[in-house]
């Protein structure tokens, strides 16, 4: 599941009007995830909140994006799921906070983990955390690519005063390598 990144409230009776503020980072970091810590990123403004995040990993290249985003922001992260708490129907506080982007939860350290690509997030943090129920899982990251020489002849058809490229009338192969670094 991709990553949900969001402003969660601790879902805790009595700790208003101080409860704690985090930002919730958890699933699969993809394309759209370093817009997604942008955009909660523009509605904290300049506060600073700590980053709970959860994720097996994904795609390399955001993930160091958003790490440096977050060394630039100055941010902590913690190796932690967040778990949402629902609106009660009858709560008008909950529905109010959500309307603004604000969720409620607690954090879970217990089984959380931050593996491969997410460690390039947990890195960026001013100041990390890691308990001893959670878990980081780092290895190498390999990038394979394939090179093709191809030779293409075209079939022109005149159509009026300009000539048309129709289609690929040919298509040659010369030679194909798979590099690995």
């Amino acid at each position: 599941k991709p990553m949900q990144v969001s402003i969660v409230r601790l879902a805790q009776p009595g700790c208003e009007p101080n409860c704690i503020e985090w930002i919730a980072a958890q699933g699969r970091i993809e394309g759209s995830t370093l817009g997604e810590f942008k955009r909660v990123l523009a509605k904290l403004g300049q506060r600073k909140l700590p980053i709970l995040i959860d994720s097996a990993g994904g795609s390399v290249d955001p993930a160091l994006a958003i790490g440096r985003l977050v060394r630039a922001k100055g941010l902590d992260v913690v190796v932690t799921k967040t778990t949402l708490a629902p609106c009660d129907a009858a709560d008008a506080e909950c529905r109010k906070l959500k309307s603004r982007g604000v969720l409620l939860g607690k954090p879970e350290a217990r089984i959380s983990k931050c593996a491969s690509s997410c460690a390039f997030v947990l890195a960026g943090g001013i100041r990390r955390y890691v308990g001893v129920w959670t878990v980081v899982g780092l290895h190498e990251i390999k990038s394979i690519s394939t090179l093709r020489l191809v030779q293409r002849y075209y079939r022109v058809e005149p159509r009026g005063l300009k000539p048309l490229v129709d289609w690929i009338a040919q298509y040659r192969a010369f030679w194909t390598e798979h590099v690995e670094r």
